[in-house]
């Protein structure tokens, strides 16, 4: 039987402007085990962003 490895879980965190999309566009299409979770913030929502 096949031996199942442990989830990882990896944030990416850093200020505006650092590539912290650019790195996680550039992870999710080398590896298509990856999903990228749905962020929340407690800042007051900015234009255009919707729930969940």
């Amino acid at each position: 039987m096949a031996e199942q490895s442990q989830p990882v879980l990896l944030v990416l965190s850093g200020p505006s402007g650092v590539g912290k999309t650019t790195v996680a566009h550039r992870l999710l299409e080398a590896n298509s085990n990856l999903q990228r979770m749905v962020t929340c913030t407690t800042r007051a929502p900015r234009e255009g962003e919707v729930d969940g």
